[in-house]
């Protein structure tokens, strides 16, 4: 089982205020248990990219 997920959100009223989409996808560390810092993406596969550049380091 991988330490991250991908978790899909529904952006707020400011957040699409301030350009996000309606939807976005955080990866979310199990671990943890918390959000991964500066890890909010547009798609999933931006997203699933971001997780593998970590796991191949």
């Amino acid at each position: 089982m991988s330490r991250y997920e991908i978790r899909e959100r529904e952006a707020t009223d400011l957040q699409r205020g301030m350009g996000f989409p309606e939807r976005y996808f955080e990866i979310w560390d199990l671990e943890k248990d918390r959000r991964v810092p500066f890890a909010v993406y547009r798609t999933r596969e931006d997203a699933q990219r971001r997780i593998d550049r970590g796991a191949a380091r």
